[in-house]
């Protein structure tokens, strides 16, 4: 909106008072609002994009490319205690490698996270 907002009121200064005005300070400002949105819009479109897995042997990450999947799949032993991250919907931080609690790995944005959370409580019994 605060982008289009500034488009808007250049395109009123260009047509009020010709293209010899301050118009760059409201074109630049407009920009780089338009970059972080374009970055977000680009966000939302790999999260789509992406499913999860989770067998009693590994935990798996596709990515849909057109054409062409991507997976990834992490061992089993990986598991660790899931952490529930607060995002809409919940996020569950799962996997671990080595010692380090920020190096965690998991799934984004989990509609049914607490499904999720009582399988990985469960994981001992695979």
């Amino acid at each position: 909106m605060a982008a289009l907002g500034l488009f808007s009121a250049a395109w009123l200064i260009i047509a009020t008072t010709g293209s010899e005005g301050d118009i760059w300070l409201l074109v630049l400002p407009a920009l780089l609002v338009a970059i972080p949105v374009r970055s977000t819009l680009q966000q939302i479109r790999v999260y789509g994009a992406t499913r999860y897995a989770l067998t009693n042997r590994r935990v798996l990450f596709f990515r849909i490319e057109g054409d062409e999947t991507r997976v990834k799949a992490h061992p089993h032993s990986a598991i660790c205690a899931p952490d529930v991250i607060n995002t809409f919907p919940p996020s569950v931080s799962f996997l671990r490698y080595g010692k380090d609690p920020k190096s965690t790995l998991g799934f984004e944005y989990i509609k049914n996270s607490e499904i999720l959370v009582h399988h990985l409580e469960q994981r001992e019994e695979w």
